[in-house]
C-alpha cells in the first residue's frame, strides 16, 4: 500500500494523488491504452502467459507442482509428510456452500481433533480415512468420498 503513496502531495490538498500518486508514477499509463490499472496489467499478464512455449508452460506448471506437494498431515500428533511417505495421499478439507459439505467440514474438523482455523492449505493423510471412504475410478485411481 505504501508504494503507491506520494508522499510529495499532501492528502488536504488533493487526496487521490496522494494515495494513488506514486502507483501512477511507477506505472505510466501506456500509448496504446485510454485505462490502465492493476487489472489491465494482470489481463497484460494472461495475454502473455498465453503466448507461452510448451516448455514454458511445462516449467512453470512443474514448478508450481514443487511448491504444492510439500504437504504435512494437519491433525495433531500425525507425523506424515508426502516426501517421506510418497505411499500417502493428502487431501484437502471440504468446501462450499451446500449445508451437507458445510456439515462434513465440521465433522471432520471435530472427529480429527484439529483445533485451529483451517485453511486452505491443510492436508489430511490417509491413515485418517478406513477403506470404505474411497470409491474407485474405472482407471484404477481411488478417490474419497465426500
Amino acid at each position: 500500500i505504501r508504494e503507491g503513496l506520494d508522499s510529495s502531495v499532501s492528502p488536504c490538498d488533493d487526496i487521490w494523488n496522494s494515495t494513488c500518486g506514486g502507483w501512477l508514477k511507477k506505472n505510466p499509463l501506456p500509448q496504446d491504452k485510454s485505462i490502465w490499472n492493476q487489472k489491465q496489467q494482470l489481463v497484460k499478464r494472461d495475454a502473455n502467459l498465453a503466448g507461452e512455449t510448451r516448455v514454458e508452460k511445462s516449467v512453470r506448471y512443474f514448478v508450481s507442482i514443487i511448491i504444492m506437494i510439500n504437504h504435512y498431515c494437519c491433525v495433531p500428533r500425525c507425523l506424515s509428510w508426502i516426501k517421506r511417505d510418497p505411499q500417502l495421499t493428502f487431501h484437502i478439507f471440504l468446501e462450499g456452500k451446500h449445508q451437507a459439505r458445510i456439515d462434513k467440514r465440521k465433522a471432520w474438523i471435530l472427529k480429527l481433533r484439529i483445533r485451529q482455523p483451517v485453511s486452505k492449505f491443510m492436508r489430511v493423510c490417509s491413515l485418517h480415512f478406513a477403506e470404505e471412504d474411497y470409491f474407485y475410478r474405472s482407471k484404477g485411481f481411488k478417490k474419497r468420498k465426500n
